[in-house]
């Protein structure tokens, strides 16, 4: 019997009672639950009990958590529903379910890892965290949230996505003794958009970490959830929670307080807490949940340079040095931004004019060090597998010889013989919907070589020819793309989007894209196939649309791939689907990619559009 089919089974009968010997008791210490023997009790929740238990033969500890004996059928469901999502989650930052079984033949359990450093309620009460800490516990919590938002899980042979957690708050964040921070209890996560039976009827959270919203109805959404961090992140700080919980008439006053958004700014309780971090919780708190943030990406990447002005230490790495070891931690980082230098106002203009000089020095120098061919080594897109879906490694550059021109400047050809590993992408991401096209000011093509080569710049274009994806967009990214020439800023953000594409970043891909448009083929074939692998139809659709109609300024070769993805796109869409308006829509895709994407060749695509367009004339 697997573990579904016995939560199963114990759903649909009342739980805590044997049919021959009444009502099951707890176990108790030296007792056997599985093959682990039980040690002692961790503590209590609503739900049951969590002890601490070891395997005699292996000596791995594990947790067990069980419910008590005649625990409500809603609860019993909440607990079958942590126990389905998290066994099917694997993060280090989300607790681990190893095994589901029962006790007795009644009791359901579920055998867990066990973490020795308590929770994050406890460390509150204890002594508030550094603000640096603070914010490495959020991003921490951000990325596992992430990506369980992104996971597909299975729940009663049904496949589900978007995972909200719906009870974000201290008590549910747990610190094992090196450092680790944990996010547990699942039991009122819930699918955006999905009303499982499983959580018919259960409050929507705890009520102070709950959004003002929530109060009115089960509504639940990422902006929900960043509420939720949001408090979180407040009382990890200041050791108290922003709404009020005392008093008369205390739970309406609470309840007004955060539909109206008053609560004292995290500033005036810890003078250590900079502008943009009270900014951030701010907006995270906002009664309004269209000013949020819109997704844990943004939130995350709202936090990450906060973070850094701290410390060089990734957040994960903060968080295990401070809580495994405080000395060191003390050693390591600032309590308070590292500041530069300020210079005086004479000083600083003198500076700003010697930095442009430098600059406009550096441009005209480096102009002819940097080749648009050696840029275009690597080319913009992976090549498209049989399926018409992205490839996950870059296509491998063919040598300069077989460099084809157009329009007398030179790009990359792609050659039949290279067959990459394909590569599926199954996240999901909530993006501004406004995509307004950025015209550049100049209508001449955009040269990479143009680029001012500033340090930064240098790096982070090295880098994204060598194929460092990841470093290339982290380094590209903190250049300021309003400070350059509409051409270079349009070849930068191109290469942003292009590096976090091939990185498998799609989250901060469609953030970045979204708040950066550009009126160019490459970026909006970009878009539509992020958006495309994101699961985002409409989006998608509408990319692939302004792609075709968009100039060729950053890749030339981009002119025939354009209708070539969009043709592919439409075919799987058809095949899905199989309704006429999608076999119309379809047809016409691969007729537009005969006549603008193969003429005067012959290459196993065009035969095969040519094959597709043929069948349906001969119809």
């Amino acid at each position: 019997m697997d573990d579904l089919e016995l939560l199963g089974k114990v759903a649909d009968r009342e739980s805590g009672k044997d049919k021959e010997n009444g009502v099951v008791e707890l176990p108790k210490a030296g007792s056997l639950i599985g093959k682990l023997r039980i040690e002692s009790v961790i503590g209590h929740g609503g739900i049951g009990v969590v002890y601490k238990a070891r395997d005699p033969e292996t000596e791995k500890v594990r947790a067990v958590k069980i419910p008590y004996p005649k625990t409500s059928r809603r609860d019993i469901d909440r607990f079958r529903l942590e126990a389905k999502i998290c066994a099917n989650l694997d993060h280090p930052n989300i607790i681990k379910i190893y095994n589901v079984d029962l006790y007795a033949g009644v009791l359901p359990y579920a055998e867990m890892d066990f973490i020795d450093g308590g929770s994050m309620a406890d460390h509150i009460k204890e002594k508030p965290l550094p603000v640096p800490v603070a914010l490495g516990v959020i991003i921490l919590l951000c990325r596992a949230l992430e990506y369980a938002y992104t996971r597909v899980l299975t729940i009663d042979g049904k496949q589900y996505d978007r995972l909200l957690h719906r009870d974000i708050k201290p008590g549910n964040i747990l610190i094992s003794g090196n450092g680790a921070v944990k996010l547990t209890d699942f039991g009122l996560a819930k699918f955006e958009g999905i009303e499982l039976h499983t959580i018919t009827g259960a409050m929507p959270g705890t009520v102070p970490y709950m959004a003002p919203e929530q109060h009115q109805s089960p509504i639940a959404s990422m902006r929900t959830d960043i509420f939720s961090l949001g408090v979180t992140l407040y009382e990890m700080v200041s050791g108290k929670r922003p709404f009020p919980e005392k008093g008369e008439d205390a739970f309406a006053q609470h309840i007004a307080a955060k539909f109206d958004g008053k609560f004292s700014p995290l500033k005036s309780i810890d003078g250590s807490v900079s502008d943009v971090v009270d900014n951030i919780v701010k907006r995270c708190l906002s009664p309004d949940p269209e000013k949020r943030y819109a997704s844990y990406a943004s939130l995350r990447m709202a936090l990450e340079p906060v973070l850094g002005d701290y410390s060089d230490l990734d957040a994960e790495d903060l968080a295990r040095l401070y809580f495994a070891n405080r000395k060191n931690y003390r050693l390591a980082v600032s309590s308070h931004p590292r500041r530069k230098v300020r210079l005086n106002k004479r000083l600083g203009i003198t500076a700003a004019v010697f930095l442009i000089a430098v600059s406009a020095f550096a441009v005209l120098v480096t102009i002819s060090k940097l080749n648009e061919a050696d840029i275009l080594q690597k080319t913009l897109f992976h090549k498209p597998s049989e399926t018409g879906r992205m490839t996950s490694n870059p296509v491998t550059p063919p040598p300069t010889a077989s460099l084809t021109e157009h329009g007398g400047k030179k790009s990359i050809s792609e050659t039949a013989s290279q067959k990459p590993e394909n590569r599926t992408l199954q996240q999901r991401t909530t993006v501004s919907r406004s995509m307004a096209g950025r015209t550049p000011v100049s209508d001449k093509p955009a040269e990479i070589s143009r680029i001012s080569i500033s340090s930064p710049l240098k790096e982070g274009v090295s880098a994204w020819k060598a194929g460092r994806y990841t470093e290339a967009a982290a380094i590209l990214r903190r250049i300021p793309a309003d400070s350059l020439l509409a051409v270079q800023r349009d070849s930068l953000v191109i290469m942003v989007l292009d590096s976090y594409y091939r990185a498998g970043a799609i989250n901060e891909a469609l953030l970045y894209g979204s708040e950066n448009p550009v009126n160019d083929a490459s970026y909006h074939l970009l878009m539509a196939l992020m958006y495309r692998d994101a699961g985002i139809r409409r989006e998608a659709e509408a990319s692939f649309s302004k792609s075709v109609s968009a100039p060729c300024r950053f890749d030339p070769a981009v002119a025939s791939k354009r209708y070539l993805y969009r043709a592919k796109y439409y075919k799987k869409i058809y095949e899905e689907e199989k309704g006429q308006k999608q076999r119309e829509t379809m047809i016409q895709a691969w007729r537009d990619f005969i006549r603008y994407g193969c003429a005067n060749q012959n290459t196993p695509d065009c035969d095969d559009a040519r094959r597709i367009a043929g069948s349906v004339d001969e119809k």
